[in-house]
């Protein structure tokens, strides 16, 4: 744990197919920052990884049920939402209901705890909607398509072109990101 070092995956398939092509994933932007050294996957980026390798296999059910979870989970996250924002707003009267000069220490520590759990709630909706935004925008009809710095299936020729290197890289190439600058700035 206290080491940085890379891995790499694979998974073999002992199907036999005519259409001999591997299917690289890389998932190095994929990640969850704990610290200044360390990354993790959450649990959503292993299904979205894992819903690529499904796609590619034809398995679209799986790609289905993964939306239809996190639907399920976005509504749980606005109802959760909706509660804590009401707590919020019910400390926040309590506060300004208070006649006295000075708010006691507790009311303001309560109404700061409520603040923060709505705060928390909406950065749980957040996330939610974004690794399902993520999964829909590289595959919006559910099929399996190569995405430039993310995944490709490769034939043996074009690994053979490689000197056979299975470095992801070398196979989806880099995604390159808009930065909203024009060509004169």
């Amino acid at each position: 744990y206290t080491v940085t070092l890379p891995a790499t995956l694979w998974f073999f398939d002992k199907a036999r197919t005519a259409d001999k092509r591997i299917l690289f994933i890389d998932a190095r932007n994929i990640f969850r920052q704990i610290d200044r050294a360390h990354r993790e996957f959450t649990p959503e980026q292993i299904q979205n990884i894992a819903c690529i390798r499904h796609l590619y296999q034809g398995d679209i059910q799986f790609y289905q049920h993964l939306l239809a979870d996190y639907d399920t989970k976005i509504s749980a996250c606005e109802v959760t939402l909706t509660d804590k924002k009401a707590m919020a707003d019910d400390a926040q009267k309590a506060v300004d209901n208070v006649k006295e000069e000075r708010t006691p220490t507790a009311l303001k520590r309560a109404l700061d705890d409520a603040n923060e759990v709505r705060k928390q709630a909406q950065a749980d909706l957040d996330y939610m909607v974004a690794q399902r935004q993520w999964l829909t925008d590289r595959f919006p009809d559910g099929t399996y398509a190569d995405v430039t710095g993310l995944c490709k299936a490769a034939s043996l020729d074009e690994i053979r072109e490689q000197d056979y290197s299975l470095n992801p890289g070398r196979y989806m190439g880099v995604e390159i990101k808009d930065d909203g600058m024009t060509e004169t700035e």
